[in-house]
């Protein structure tokens, strides 16, 4: 409630509203009524907030006692507590017809005061109506009363419509969703042939009939064939119900996470779905080169430490040698060798030292473009 006193200066057009919708709670009995006035009621109906949500959670409790366990918020978290309730109270309200079903701002509070106001009007139509009914006798008119609030129904009914329509003697022979399949394959028809689509001739669907007829028969012969041969026993009463029972509640469990996933991913993932791609540069295979470049060079002076470290090795002998009087002319061979591969190693470097400086030289004084 404290959110609602730090709110801004109502609008004046709505105090008229509010003091409407004041008497209309005050008659239902709302806590939220006492001891305020039309301006509070006014923020209260027509601003976001958790006050708003506590009272159509109230109002919704009235119109039937088990949605208040419907509504009730204990198997949330706290973050996706209040997207839980917004979605649950969306889907009452379209269910009573209060709201379409993906007009979630006119149940958050952010749509236009004059949405707000009618959808108050017509939910307060819908409490009063249940509550007139649960208690026949607590406005109870006389008869001619009655009689005329029941023509201005019906006037009002038949004014939402054309007479004409509602006693057309004309009455669609099929449903709604195979008119609409049919339609939708004669415009498929007509889109790939040209031609306007016909119905087919009766000779044709008393085929058609007859084949559908025959599967049907040999089907339940089967099925009778297959009862016969492997009877069905019925399970025991406790048994089903220890088996509805778990389904209940697995049931259960798979709206809550289904509840919960969805709310997740509206929050968390659906903003990243909606931007755009990232732009990639050509620097990737530019890098897998270079990279394949550094692997070869370091194996390069992995090989030359390699080599250079016996050609020490083998220097160290021929000088211990050469101490001792022991030279022999493979080992003077082997020397020479080694001495003529190191020569060559420096020489190697020296040329891969020169094309990395002149690499280096020519990538600097290229133009940038």
């Amino acid at each position: 409630m404290a959110e609602l006193s730090r709110s801004k200066k109502a609008n004046p057009l709505l105090l008229g509203v509010g003091k409407s919708f004041k008497d209309r709670l005050t008659l239902l009995g709302c806590p939220y009524t006492d001891g305020v006035d039309e301006t509070w009621i006014a923020e209260l109906l027509f601003q976001q907030g958790e006050a708003r949500i506590r009272l159509l959670h109230w109002l919704f409790s009235r119109y039937d006692e088990k949605l208040a366990n419907l509504l009730d918020d204990q198997y949330y978290g706290s973050e996706a507590r209040v997207d839980s309730r917004l979605q649950k109270l969306l889907s009452i309200s379209s269910m009573l017809g209060l709201c379409q079903p993906n007009d979630i701002d006119l149940i958050r509070g952010s749509a236009s005061s004059s949405k707000q106001a009618a959808f108050w009007d017509r939910l307060l139509d819908v409490i009063s109506a249940v509550e007139m009914s649960e208690d026949p006798l607590s406005d109870a008119r006389d008869l001619s009363e009655q009689s005329g609030h029941d023509n201005l129904f019906l006037t009002s009914l038949a004014h939402q419509k054309d007479i004409h329509e509602v006693f057309s003697s004309t009455h669609p022979l099929l449903p709604p969703d195979l008119m609409k399949m049919i339609k939708h394959r004669a415009a498929e028809h007509h889109e790939a042939t040209g031609k306007k689509a016909n119905p087919p001739p009766i000779k044709e669907l008393d085929d058609q009939l007859f084949e559908i007829n025959n599967n049907l028969r040999t089907a339940k012969e089967r099925l009778e064939d297959v009862k016969s041969k492997f009877p069905f026993e019925e399970a025991p009463v406790a048994s089903k119900e220890t088996v509805c029972q778990t389904l209940r509640l697995v049931l259960t469990e798979m709206s809550q996470l289904i509840t919960s996933f969805t709310h997740t991913f509206e929050a968390e993932m659906r903003p990243w779905c909606n931007k755009d791609p990232p732009r990639l540069t050509p620097l990737g295979p530019s890098s897998k080169r270079v990279n394949t470049y550094l692997t070869q060079f370091r194996q390069l002076l992995e090989d030359l430490k390699t080599i250079r470290s016996s050609f020490e090795h083998l220097q160290r002998f021929s000088a211990n040698s050469k101490a001792d009087g022991t030279t022999s002319e493979t080992l003077s061979t082997i020397a020479f060798i080694s001495e003529s591969a190191m020569q060559t190693c420096s020489d190697l470097t020296g040329i891969l030292e020169d094309s990395s400086h002149t690499g280096h030289t020519e990538s600097m004084l290229e133009p940038t473009i």
